[in-house]
């Protein structure tokens, strides 16, 4: 991925996740935003530990590793 993509992919994320702050857990936005993109890592985190044959955790490390 190039850093465009990258770029992209969190402005659509903290879109989506702001939205779901705002539509069911209405808290403020910095700490409603915090606590969905906490819950999507662990279900990443956990997606991973379930199917390990997929390789998220090397993607994302190879991903990171690559900034």
């Amino acid at each position: 991925m190039t850093i465009l993509q990258i770029a992209s992919l969190l402005i659509v994320l903290a879109g989506a996740f702001g939205a779901i702050n705002y539509l069911f857990l209405r808290l403020p936005p910095s700490i409603g935003i915090l606590i969905v993109a906490l819950l999507a890592s662990f279900a990443v985190l956990m997606f991973d530990y379930v199917f390990p044959n997929f390789g998220v955790a090397g993607a994302v490390r190879s991903t990171v590793l690559d900034i």
